[in-house]
């Protein structure tokens, strides 16, 4: 494949899994745009290519954005061109998230029949985190005494601390006892 050493440079670097599979994407996209090989790849062509990703694909700027940062990390780092390659994308938008009032947030959960699935997207909402981030949470993240939560190697690979809502504590707490019980169920039936 003609992205095998791209791949291996991301993974020595610690990209993120999701980082790597979307620098690998626009790479192969570029060539699939262009039917060259990739060291017959010219500015013109990657020009073209994102105009055709904003003109034609209607990406937004952000995905542009990464469209051109994987490119340039191919051919500079990779195949070590130097493309005097410049081009100003236009800026994202600049949006105030959406947020729910408690009447819509109770609304949601009351949605939800299952308590553990509920307790898991209230402290998703809560504590701020991403799914991938709260299917991996453990107990021993939780410091319920202190109303925080550790997230691990989150965006950008960084640990971050959150808070947790007083009324979620109680719930946790016989959340984690019930865990506790099925375990020392499981290794006296063992």
């Amino acid at each position: 494949m003609f992205f095998d050493a791209l791949k291996k440079e991301l993974e020595i670097r610690n990209f993120s899994p999701k980082t790597v599979r979307a620098y690998l994407f626009y790479n192969s996209d570029l060539i699939r745009y262009c039917q060259k090989d990739p060291a017959a790849v010219k500015e013109q062509d990657i020009k073209g290519y994102l105009w055709h990703l904003l003109e034609e694909s209607k990406v937004s700027a952000s995905t542009a954005r990464l469209a051109i940062n994987a490119i340039k990390f191919y051919y500079r780092n990779v195949k070590r061109r130097k493309f005097q390659f410049y081009c100003r994308l236009p800026k994202g938008d600049k949006k105030l998230p959406v947020v729910f009032s408690k009447s819509e947030i109770n609304k949601l959960l009351s949605w939800v029949g299952n308590f553990k699935q509920r307790l898991i997207l209230a402290l998703m909402y809560s504590a701020g985190l991403r799914v991938s981030k709260a299917v991996k949470l453990r107990a021993c993240d939780l410091d319920l005494e202190n109303k925080k939560l550790a997230v691990r190697q989150g965006k950008g690979n960084k640990d971050r601390i959150s808070v947790i809502s007083e009324k979620m504590i109680n719930d946790l707490h016989w959340l984690i006892s019930q865990k506790q019980k099925m375990a020392k169920f499981r290794r006296a039936s063992d």
